[in-house]
């Protein structure tokens, strides 16, 4: 909740440090589980084989795997 992922790229160079806060890692409070209520979307939080397991049989949805 909050673009630590953008913490690798450009953004996240010592020199933009100052930066990164308010642009990137400002947590929003959104969820994938009311995005996909939202848009009427099938949601599911599952693990990476059963992420696997699901793109092969063609499942369509929202597929949250969690990062511990």
């Amino acid at each position: 909740d909050g673009g630590a992922i953008f913490g690798g790229l450009e953004h996240g160079a010592k020199h933009l440090r100052g930066h990164f806060a308010r642009y990137f890692a400002t947590r929003h409070g959104r969820n994938f589980r009311a995005l996909a209520e939202a848009y009427d979307w099938p949601y599911q939080q599952v693990t990476t084989g059963d992420l696997r397991r699901l793109a092969k049989a063609g499942s369509a949805g929202l597929y949250e795997v969690p990062l511990v």
